[in-house]
């Protein structure tokens, strides 16, 4: 199985780290990682990128997503690649696609939404992960997790989401484009609700069902924060564009 490792950024014969302490005496692994702090989030050097991470990080997240950000989050911060990293790069993937997509399809004058989306999209990412995180932080306070680590893990999990909703768009660019959104949404969705069980180690019937309904809750007060910041976009926006507008030449009253 050679090859399904090289494919997957898996080393060979990974060590497993036998002997207890700060430091692994056979591979020199920090064992005792501090607790995650905001400045993990950013950087990965180039180097990272062309040895196994990256492979590792976009395989990982779609076969195995909960233990691969457990073991970047309290094993080895080199397993995968640094979280805003991937999340900017997923962004411009599924930025490219749209675009690829859509052609030269424009918002209309009058959809907020659509405007801001294309302006701000990095930015309104940002605010989807950390709804999700304060919201199952405060409803998952057993998982033992930060509002930091909660955070990192929904920063994988909705950058691989828009990954994957990028590929489907492509495979689906000619197909009726309302099935083509509704299948894309619900493999998105599907996606997130499991990785978001594996990550956060959920058992049972009862607390499966309470995680799915508070994604539920939480896609919902989303949507309904960003349909009303498009509409104040649009007010705000209004008077900028008619200050922009030439101003209407003058006409000439007509003769008495």
């Amino acid at each position: 199985m050679g090859w399904r490792n090289t494919v997957l950024g898996e080393d060979e014969n990974p060590c497993q780290h036998p002997n207890p302490g700060k430091y692994c005496p056979d591979c020199g692994l920090l064992m005792q990682l501090p607790r995650f702090q905001a400045d993990d989030i950013f950087g990965s050097s180039p180097e990272t990128w062309q040895e196994k991470s990256f492979r590792r990080t976009l395989f990982g997240l779609i076969l195995h997503p909960g233990p691969a950000i457990r073991t970047y989050l309290f094993q080895n911060r080199s397993y995968l690649v640094k979280p805003a990293t991937y999340l900017l790069l997923a962004i411009t993937f599924r930025v490219w696609v749209d675009h690829l997509v859509s052609g030269t399809e424009t918002c209309a004058a009058t959809d907020g939404f659509c405007q801001m989306w294309a302006e701000e999209g990095t930015s309104l990412r940002f605010v989807q992960i950390g709804m999700f995180a304060l919201v199952y932080r405060m409803g998952f306070r057993k998982a033992g997790l930060n509002l930091w680590e909660y955070g990192v893990g929904f920063s994988y999990i909705i950058a691989q989401s828009s990954i994957i909703a990028g590929v489907l768009s492509l495979l689906l660019a000619f197909a009726d484009p309302v099935v083509a959104a509704l299948a894309v949404f619900a493999v998105q969705s599907l996606y997130m609700i499991l990785a978001t069980i594996q990550f956060l180690q959920i058992r049972g019937r009862g607390p499966v069902l309470g995680a799915v309904l508070l994604g539920a809750v939480t896609v919902t007060f989303y949507l309904a924060l960003i349909v009303a910041l498009g509409e104040v976009w649009l007010d705000d926006a209004a008077p900028a564009e008619a200050a922009a507008s030439p101003p209407a030449p003058a006409v000439a009253a007509p003769p008495q």
